[in-house]
């Protein structure tokens, strides 16, 4: 018998639901049904199926404990004033559909306290914001301390409150297995993603996620939460990371944070830290446009990316270090700015041709030596006026004291040379006082009316401990020359 396609068939008779139908296996026919045969199709791999076109017969498949599968067809849906409300154990497929709504008050899509289920594009959702209105209650979609869960291949536009939030108003059920977000765009929105503060809120994992023009900044408050091939561009906030129950400690991996008018990166009060690994952050301007700011923080590490931004850096009470390493400065916009310099460790980086000057652990931290000879009194400190580097603005060229910018160990390279008009006495010294107390004694080699000191030490030291070099020499008209007079300070770990 010759094959035909089923469009070359004649025309039979009209089915009228009672005709037996074969069920075939291996070209066996093992029994027959008379089901109607329309519903068949919602069998799918032994779970219950059913295709929807509009909000009505969506609540009603929704609420059927034996459908497991719920299929939108393309093309707009308006669900009115309602919320699709999430059910465990179920799954939500969109095929190239758009949602839209009467009401700028609701959530489109909502799940709270569930658990096993999948949100699964191609899906639009398309609230009612035009310019810069605002409306907190208006959202694409609402998850609440939810479980082993996927959102997936969905645009999100033009919402007044939040395109996504992640929000943790209970106990979670557990830790490791949360959302995974894959495949989002998050445009024209007044929040692109909103993630609170709390466990219910942790340890979600987002990969390619796009937000674009959204007008306040993708928010980041719940700790642990991975993001890999992300774009954050132009728009208006860039990244915000915020204290919340954990303090961030979470990772970004590949990421573009560009272009961004205000911030690109701005977090303020974590104490747990975060991690940058391979992003880029492009500015517009040397006064801030696009800028990084690390605000009463610690634990930030920026590391073998890009950077082309200014760099602001907030003491507060809570500041600890911070560090920007490997990367390359790619621009001329990068600058290091603000009251918390001395907590940043910048290191590694460079530019096209060389190390970037704005390193602060290079290979000397510290350089300085004596513009005029310094006339030296007994119990006075050793200062070195003139500085060749001093990154971190740690030594005091007036005073003659190093203030430790953060905690370590240090080396102090210091040579001097001492000239008297009369002979220095046998028991001239240089004592070593860190803060109030002296550590250290360093012997100066005599020669008639010349003292020469060549000394190197090595101290362990806290963050903000203070070292000066005070003399103990005796002889008449004595000064420090300033010829062969020099410090330099490492910090070697």
């Amino acid at each position: 018998m010759a094959k035909k396609k089923i469009s070359g068939l004649p025309a039979g008779s009209a089915l009228n639901g009672t005709e037996l139908v074969p069920i075939v296996q291996a070209g066996i026919t093992k029994r027959t049904t008379a089901q109607d045969i329309a519903n068949l199709g919602d069998a799918i791999g032994g779970q219950f199926s059913k295709i929807v076109s509009n909000y009505a017969e969506f609540d009603i498949a929704n609420e059927d404990v034996t459908i497991k599968q719920i299929f939108f067809v393309s093309g707009e849906i308006n669900i009115g004033a309602n919320t699709i409300n999430i059910k465990s154990n179920k799954s939500y497929f969109f095929n190239n559909t758009t949602l839209v709504h009467s009401s700028n008050t609701i959530k489109f899509i909502s799940a709270v306290d569930k658990i096993n289920f999948t949100i699964s594009g191609k899906l639009n959702i398309i609230g009612t914001r035009t310019t810069n209105q605002t409306n907190t209650t208006e959202i694409g979609i609402y998850i609440d301390n939810c479980e082993n869960y996927i959102v997936e291949n969905i645009t999100i536009t033009n919402i007044r409150g939040y395109g996504i939030k992640l929000d943790s108003n209970s106990v979670p059920f557990i830790r490791g297995n949360k959302g995974k977000f894959v495949n989002i765009n998050l445009d024209l929105n007044n929040y692109p993603i909103y993630i609170t503060a709390g466990s219910g809120a942790e340890y979600n994992l987002f990969t390619n996620i796009s937000a674009t023009q959204n007008e306040n900044p993708f928010s980041v408050y719940g700790g642990n939460n991975m993001f890999v091939n992300c774009n954050i561009v132009d728009n208006t906030k860039g990244l915000y990371l915020g204290a919340g129950e954990n303090h961030a400690h979470g990772i970004f991996n590949g990421c573009n944070i560009n272009h961004n008018s205000d911030y690109n990166l701005y977090v303020q009060n974590v104490t747990l830290g975060e991690n940058f690994n391979g992003c880029h952050f492009y500015g517009d301007s040397i006064g801030g446009l696009g800028k990084i700011v690390i605000d009463n923080s610690k634990g930030i590490n920026i590391n073998e990316g890009h950077i082309d931004a200014y760099i602001e850096v907030i003491n507060g009470a809570s500041s600890g270090l911070n560090y920007i390493t490997n990367n390359f400065f790619a621009g001329t916009y990068t600058t290091l700015n603000g009251t918390g310099l001395s907590k940043l460790v910048v290191k590694g980086n460079f530019t096209g041709t060389s190390p970037s000057t704005l390193n602060t652990i290079s290979s000397v931290y510290v350089e300085a030596g004596r513009s005029t000879a310094q006339s030296i009194t007994l119990g006075g400190n050793l200062i070195f006026d003139t500085e060749q580097y001093d990154l971190q603005g740690a030594y005091n060229n007036t005073t003659g004291v190093f203030t430790t910018p953060y905690d370590g160990l240090y080396e102090f390279n210091i040579n001097a040379v001492f000239v008297g008009t009369g002979v220095l006495a046998s028991t001239s010294y240089i004592e070593v006082i860190k803060n109030s107390a002296t550590v250290q004694y360093l012997g100066i080699t005599l020669g008639g009316s010349i003292g020469l000191l060549n000394s190197t030490i090595i101290l362990r030291l806290s963050a903000s401990q203070t070292i000066r070099f005070n003399s103990n020499i005796s002889g008449a008209g004595l000064t420090m020359d300033s010829t062969g007079s020099f410090i330099k300070i490492f910090r070697i770990e």
